[in-house]
């Protein structure tokens, strides 16, 4: 379903539950795996408001949203539902250039040093 919809080299994905009135505190997805990709969230059921860094968007179901999951971000279910979301990350060509980039400038670096 996802590679019809135009979206290739999936990472993970899976889906998400959050109960009525339940929230998840604003946090930064940290880590190596972050670095490359993409973070998508395909609302399933249920109504919520979701944060990044200032802006804050209301989700409702059959709604797509990317959103920069290295920047600060939260939700709130404002539902009277469990919130259901289907998450899925997606390897970022252009990520991956800078990453692989940034590597060898290190490597390079390391080099010059000794």
């Amino acid at each position: 379903m996802l590679s019809a919809l135009g979206f290739k080299n999936i990472s993970r994905c899976g889906f998400l539950s959050l109960p009525v009135g339940g929230t998840v505190g604003t946090h930064i997805d940290k880590g190596s795996y972050y670095l490359t990709r993409d973070r998508y969230h395909l609302s399933i059921q249920g109504k919520y408001r979701y944060h990044v860094g200032d802006e804050e968007i209301v989700i409702e179901p059959g709604m797509l949203v990317w959103f920069d999951n290295k920047e600060p971000h939260g939700t709130e279910n404002l539902g009277d539902e469990t919130r259901i979301t289907f998450v899925f990350d997606v390897k970022n060509p252009e990520l991956v250039a800078l990453q692989n980039k940034n590597m060898y400038n290190i490597t390079s670096d390391d080099r010059r040093m000794e």
